[in-house]
């Protein structure tokens, strides 16, 4: 009889969704004061990509909403209704409401020492003058790590607002691998995500999380 004890914890897995899928469904946005020529090299290779010229407010909805899994993000020219830290400002938002997305630096501006934190911060670094084919590669990379199993898992921890290592990550993680064992639990695990979250949009990002987890967990 399967047990759950014998399952890996999700939070120590790398394995992430199929690169088709993973190209097909997974969603990033570039925020740069002017529009690059990587949205439109990465458009035809098939990447779901949004350009915008700064962190509005409706963007900002979307990113919380877990529409987007990757944020290329420039320093100097965005970021203005957040404060004078620039795109820095953006980053710190970013890695404190939803830790799972994945952020790379995506400028080509030379920052001084009291601006460093906006390369300690992101997950990666991928300049302006780099070339299509090692673009291409980093933010390959960067969909599948924030796709990955333990990316995802951090993710969806914040949404349900639940800390690791207590009885509430124990017990979310069993309904998970019961629900990626046996489809016909998807339905009764989707119900429990909207009894304990109030909020619609936090509803609906937890699910789009967790949908990705269990596709992950069902392979394994």
């Amino acid at each position: 009889m399967w047990s759950f004890k014998k399952e890996k914890p999700i939070d120590e897995m790398q394995a992430s969704i199929p690169r088709e899928q993973l190209i097909r469904n997974s969603r990033t946005v570039i925020i740069d004061d002017e529009e690059p020529d990587l949205k439109q090299d990465l458009e035809q290779r098939g990447f779901a990509v949004t350009w915008s010229p700064d962190m509005d407010q409706n963007l900002q909805r979307q990113i919380e909403a877990g529409l987007y899994d990757l944020v290329l993000l420039d320093f100097g020219g965005v970021g203005k209704e957040m404060g004078h830290e620039e795109g820095l400002a953006i980053l710190r938002h970013i890695k404190r409401v939803c830790p799972g997305v994945s952020v790379l630096s995506y400028t080509s501006k030379s920052l001084d020492a009291t601006q460093a934190d906006f390369y300690r911060l992101t997950d990666g670094v991928l300049s302006k003058d780099t070339g299509i084919a090692e673009s291409l590669e980093k933010v390959e990379d960067a969909l599948r790590q924030a796709n990955s199993a333990g990316s995802l898992w951090k993710s969806l921890l914040a949404r349900m607002d639940i800390k690791p290592g207590t009885e509430q990550e124990v017990e979310l993680q069993k309904k998970l691998w019961a629900s990626a064992r046996n489809p016909g639990k998807r339905e009764r695990f989707n119900k429990y995500l909207n009894s304990v979250l109030d909020d619609e949009n936090t509803q609906k990002a937890a699910g789009v999380i967790a949908g990705k987890l269990l596709v992950i967990l069902a392979s394994a």
